[in-house]
């Protein structure tokens, strides 16, 4: 179980780093019609997946070697 929840947080960082227009489609866009983000918020969504991927491997390497 602990292994599924470090695939899917890395899974959710790899596609917050590859595609945060994705992310932001599936959890802000409902709140305005129209709009698109901007690219601050899109690199503070990179910086996010950067930092739960590296937290998913860091997590599973320690999993690992227990």
């Amino acid at each position: 179980m602990p292994y599924f929840c470090c695939l899917l947080l890395a899974i959710a960082g790899l596609l917050m780093i590859l595609k945060p227009d994705l992310y932001w489609d599936l959890t802000e866009s409902w709140k305005t019609t129209g709009a698109k983000p901007s690219t601050e918020y899109l690199d503070n969504i990179r910086i996010k997946g950067y930092m739960s991927a590296g937290f998913a491997l860091l997590l599973a390497l320690i999993l690992l070697l227990s």
